[in-house]
């Protein structure tokens, strides 16, 4: 969704590859699951340079943004008593 510059990939993949080079680790997310479509995003070699030092970890549920209206918790269903996690940010 981002507009990207040719400094920015740049600058991307010189993170990307150091951290690479120094065995170090790096955590990426994104909703893009197809490997073509995040070459068109950030570059084919950025892209072979993460599927050669990261694990793919899918990871799946409902859009929380979705679920209420901005600035208001997401109602919980009836009879739904199991704990929850705190949550990283409130909402009041």
């Amino acid at each position: 969704a981002e507009k990207t510059s040719d400094w920015v990939l740049e600058q991307l993949y010189a993170l990307v590859n150091a951290r690479y080079e120094e065995q170090r680790a790096i955590i990426l997310t994104t909703n893009l699951v197809d490997p073509d479509e995040m070459a068109a995003q950030i570059t084919p070699r950025t892209v072979s340079r993460l599927e050669e030092m990261c694990d793919v970890v899918p990871v799946g549920g409902q859009d929380l943004r979705q679920r209420g209206f901005a600035g208001q918790a997401p109602e919980r269903p009836a009879g739904d008593d199991a704990p929850r996690p705190s949550p990283l940010w409130d909402v009041a």
